[in-house]
């Protein structure tokens, strides 16, 4: 039954109200997002310039460089060799089910 009158006034009002609430919880939300994202950029940003030697403020370069850009490459190496094993082995095991 359509609200009419001055019930619905009220009613109209409360939708109103409620999708502003809503709006405003979700752009929150999303807001919040982006910040943890910005800031996570700006870690990373960070980290790399440890890590692939870039200089650094202070004019000097980061007597680390070797350590922390071979533990980043080698990490990334397991992984994706481990990646292409796993999924090796799962063609591999749906071949002989299908067979």
């Amino acid at each position: 039954k359509e609200h009419s009158g001055i019930f619905g006034g009220f009613a109209t009002f409360g939708i109103w109200i409620l999708m502003i609430g809503f709006g405003a919880s979700f752009g929150f939300t999303v807001m919040a997002r982006i910040s943890l994202f910005i800031n996570r950029m700006q870690d990373i940003g960070d980290w790399s310039k440890v890590a692939f030697n870039v200089p650094s403020a202070t004019g000097g370069l980061n007597p680390n460089y070797h350590a922390g850009f071979l533990v980043a490459f080698w990490f990334l190496i397991i992984v994706i060799a481990g990646y292409a094993v796993k999924e090796f082995v799962t063609f591999m095991s749906s071949r002989t089910k299908n067979t």
